[in-house]
């Protein structure tokens, strides 16, 4: 493997893990709205 392509794949999980968090995070505001 490339150091590139070994970059590339850390942006890429560094995004996707940013994700998650990001929709975690507006799932549990819309549930705690939602029982408000």
């Amino acid at each position: 493997m490339t150091a590139l392509c070994t970059e590339v794949e850390m942006r890429i999980m560094y995004v996707a893990y940013l994700a998650v968090i990001g929709v975690g995070l507006l799932y549990t505001l819309v549930i705690a709205l939602r029982h408000a």
